[in-house]
């Protein structure tokens, strides 16, 4: 059995953010959902209250409650705090939970993107439309590089745009239509069909073990810059993250 961290969401759907990166403007509270690899029984077992204070003493200002079997729920205050902001960037960086009375626990890849997506600040679709493009060009260009057909940059480049788009916050309709702009970019010559096409395939091909790495190294590259961290510096912690939680998903 998986543990699973609920950080909810608001009935109003999406909150309003005057800033990629960071919260300010916040309207109401946020709840989603984070889940932590291993069996509840061996984790948590009868210290639930336990677990749960320790949990928001770890992520405070973001609180944990109603832990129970197969889940464990705590809430964030979306209101404009750079505190909560950074328990956030800290838990993606990290890859776990690690409490002074229990064993660590992993994130599940999965629950990092969710994470992203609410530290990033998915209601900033400009700016996350504009990082898939970037990335979508930048693939392909690389396959061109390697020699690729012009069919092949554009199949990598939806699947760049895919990807980052998802990690920066957007949801799966938007960065489908990301995947298939970097396609259309990359091979103007092809029909819109098969640009749609080609951004289904990127979608079915990403994983979410890929996203959730490219999701935690955004986080850490983030929280360095945040600390002072120059641009190697935050390139390193990218790296280090993202293939912390790859190695911990399981990807070769």
């Amino acid at each position: 059995n998986n543990v699973t961290i609920t950080l909810g969401s608001s009935p109003g759907g999406l909150p309003r953010y005057t800033d990629f990166y960071m919260f300010y403007v916040i309207d109401e509270e946020l709840t989603q959902d984070v889940i932590l690899k291993g069996d509840y029984e061996a984790l948590v077992g009868d210290r639930a209250d336990q677990f749960s204070q320790e949990c928001s003493a770890k992520l405070s200002p973001v609180k944990c409650k109603n832990l129970r079997p197969g889940s464990v729920i705590f809430e964030i205050s979306m209101e404009p705090s750079d505190a909560a902001r950074e328990a956030l960037l800290t838990l993606m960086k990290a890859g776990d939970l690690d409490l002074p009375s229990f064993d660590p626990a992993v994130l599940d890849p999965s629950s990092l993107v969710d994470l992203a997506a609410l530290t990033y600040g998915p209601g900033a679709i400009a700016k996350a439309q504009a990082a898939a493009a970037e990335a979508g060009d930048l693939a392909a260009k690389i396959a061109k590089m390697n020699g690729k057909s012009v069919r092949e940059q554009a199949r990598a480049a939806a699947e760049a745009a895919f990807t980052t788009g998802r990690a920066l916050g957007m949801q799966a309709a938007e960065a489908l239509t990301a995947a298939k702009r970097a396609a259309l970019s990359a091979d103007p010559s092809m029909s819109e069909d098969y640009a749609t096409s080609l951004a289904a395939a990127a979608a079915e091909n990403v994983s979410p073990s890929l996203l959730a790495s490219v999701a935690a190294g955004l986080a850490a590259s983030k929280l360095t810059r945040l600390e002072g961290g120059d641009a190697d510096a935050q390139a390193q912690a990218a790296y280090d993250a993202a293939y912390r939680v790859a190695i911990a998903s399981g990807m070769t």
